[in-house]
């Protein structure tokens, strides 16, 4: 049998609404982390909101077999 292992990555607003976070602009977030060394939330939070889409143009749509 074989089987497929799909990541999902993204984080949980203060909404509890899901956000996905593409593996793009995961490294840029952890790019930044490396440049600046120690960050506090609210920096974190700031750069995030400038290098993750929010508002993505694009649906796509995965389909899973069992």
């Amino acid at each position: 049998m074989s089987r497929m292992l799909f990541l999902l990555l993204g984080v949980v607003d203060d909404r509890g609404k899901f956000i996905y976070i593409s593996p793009d602009e995961l490294e840029a977030v952890a790019k930044f982390v490396k440049q600046r060394g120690r960050v506090s939330i609210a920096e974190l939070a700031e750069s995030s909101n400038k290098l993750i889409n929010l508002n993505p143009n694009i649906s796509k749509s995965v389909s899973v077999q069992k």
